[in-house]
C-alpha cells in the first residue's frame, strides 16, 4: 500500500513535472571556459542535467567578441555536439563562451560530461565552469531566487541583478538577458556565498505581474580564487494567477526537502 507520505509526494512531483518541465521552460546562462594550455578548440560537446526538449528550445553559444550561433532543439535529449566550423569562432587557451538556453527550470551544463574538441578530438580536462544559474520561483504573486553550490568548492555569487517584471517581448534567446521592458526595476543584492550543495540561499525578489517575466544575473568564482569568474542567469515567465497556488504548493515541497532532509 502507498503511503499518504509517499502519495503526497507523488502528487507535489507531478506538479512539478508539469510547471517547470512543461509550460513554464526558462531561459538560462552559464559560461564556460577553455583551460587548455596549448590547444584551440573548434567544436564542442555539451552535456546538461535535464532533457532539453523540442518545440521552442534553442541553445546559442557566443565569444568573447560577441559573435553569435543559434541551434534550435529539433531532437530532445541531454547531449549536444557542435562540430568543426559551427561554433562563432575558435576557441583558444583562457577563451569563454556564454552558452544560452532554453530548459526545464534548474537545468545546468554538466561540466564532468561535457567537454571542448579540436577536430572531433577531446581536449581532456580542458573545460571549465563554476555556479550554476539560479531557479526562479513563485509562490503568492512573490519571486524568489535560489542560489545553489554545484561544485566541490564554496562559491561566491557576486554582481547578483533582479529585473523585475521585464516586457515578455523580449522573453526569446536573443534578447531576455537585456530586457528593458515596462516597469523595469533592477536591485543590486550583496554578494552571498553557498558553501556547499546542501545549503543554498535563497533571495526574495519582490511582487511579481502574471504575463512578464523575472531575470536573475550573477557571477560566479571560488571563495579562494574570486578572480576566476563566470557568469550564470536566468529568466522566468510569470505564471497565470491561477497557477500560483500550485507552484506554492511546488515552491514550498522542494525548499523543505532541501533543507530537512
Amino acid at each position: 500500500m502507498i503511503s499518504r507520505k509517499l502519495a503526497s509526494s507523488l502528487l507535489v512531483g507531478s506538479i512539478c513535472l508539469l510547471t517547470s518541465n512543461g509550460l513554464l521552460a526558462d531561459m538560462l546562462i552559464q559560461e564556460i571556459k577553455n583551460t587548455s594550455a596549448i590547444t584551440t578548440a573548434n567544436d564542442l560537446t555539451l552535456r546538461f542535467s535535464q532533457e532539453i526538449p523540442v518545440g521552442r528550445s534553442a541553445i546559442s553559444i557566443t565569444d568573447k567578441d560577441n559573435n553569435t550561433k543559434t541551434f534550435t532543439v529539433t531532437e530532445s535529449g541531454t547531449r549536444f555536439t557542435f562540430g568543426v566550423g559551427e561554433l562563432p569562432s575558435n576557441f583558444g587557451p583562457g577563451a569563454t563562451a556564454k552558452i544560452k538556453f532554453t530548459a526545464p527550470k534548474g537545468t545546468m551544463i554538466d561540466k564532468s560530461m561535457s567537454f571542448w574538441t579540436e577536430d572531433n578530438a577531446m581536449i581532456i580536462g580542458a573545460l571549465a565552469s563554476l555556479g550554476a544559474p539560479p531557479s526562479i520561483d513563485f509562490s503568492d504573486g512573490v519571486a524568489f531566487a535560489l542560489f545553489t553550490d554545484p561544485d566541490s568548492v564554496p562559491i561566491t555569487y557576486t554582481d547578483i541583478t533582479a529585473s523585475l517584471n521585464a516586457d515578455p517581448t523580449t522573453f526569446n534567446l536573443d534578447q531576455f538577458d537585456m530586457p528593458t521592458g515596462k516597469d523595469l526595476v533592477t536591485v543590486l543584492f550583496s554578494p552571498i556565498t553557498v558553501v556547499d550543495a546542501d545549503h543554498p540561499v535563497l533571495l526574495t525578489l519582490g511582487s511579481v505581474i502574471p504575463g512578464d517575466y523575472e531575470l536573475v544575473t550573477a557571477t560566479a568564482a571560488t571563495v579562494s580564487n574570486p578572480s576566476d569568474t563566470f557568469s550564470v542567469g536566468s529568466a522566468a515567465l510569470v505564471p497565470e494567477p491561477s497557477m500560483f497556488p500550485l507552484l506554492g504548493l511546488c515552491f514550498l515541497a522542494v525548499m523543505s526537502r532541501r533543507f530537512f532532509i
